[in-house]
């Protein structure tokens, strides 16, 4: 797999690993967590290295398997999977305190200085364009400039145009990019 650069305008958030002060801060915040979110972490992180190995490869059949592994994984643990691959590359996340009432916010990353909002979504087939109209109100409601859809399923143009119509911009993290994202972290 050839060498990508660091930061790109479709991937922003490929940065440098996280300093020490920012990782004190992310235990520090994980601590606060209940001993179930805590296992989900675990288990995440568990998950993460078998699935970065299966995203270095580009056949179709290493991407089968890896699609089948994230579709078949708890939805829980598909969005720890998305922030710690987001934290292994450097950026800065959020977690939220639970899971349950979250307002369709999965985690929090900074990307580019600025706090992106994360919707995770595990689908079979096409997403759902309604629930990329549900992300761009959570969006607005809590005054966020940037949101990542990040799914397994395919991007309809329905849902693009949705997401285009928004007053936010909606980066949809999907097929190729979800698997740039999680190879990135096989050797983090």
């Amino acid at each position: 797999m050839s060498a990508q650069p660091l930061s790109s305008p479709s991937e922003p958030w490929r940065v440098s690993s996280p300093g020490f002060w920012h990782s004190l801060r992310q235990g520090m915040q994980n601590w606060r967590l209940s001993r179930f979110h805590r296992q989900k972490i675990t288990h995440a992180r568990r998950h993460l290295k078998k699935l970065a190995k299966l995203a270095e490869f580009n056949d179709s059949e290493h991407r089968k398997q890896l699609y089948y592994h994230l579709r078949s994984l708890d939805p829980l643990e598909f969005e720890e999977i998305i922030l710690e691959a987001f934290y292994r590359l450097g950026n800065p996340i959020r977690r939220n305190l639970r899971y349950t009432g979250d307002g369709g916010i999965d985690g929090r990353v900074k990307i580019e200085g600025k706090w992106a909002l994360i919707q995770c979504k595990r689908y079979r087939d096409t997403i759902q364009p309604q629930h990329v109209q549900d992300f761009a109100h959570v969006l607005r409601k809590h005054r966020s400039t940037l949101g990542l859809f990040v799914h397994t399923g395919r991007t309809g143009d329905l849902s693009r145009s949705h997401a285009q119509a928004s007053a936010t911009q909606i980066l949809f993290v999907s097929g190729d990019r979800l698997c740039r994202l999680l190879a990135a972290c096989a050797h983090r």
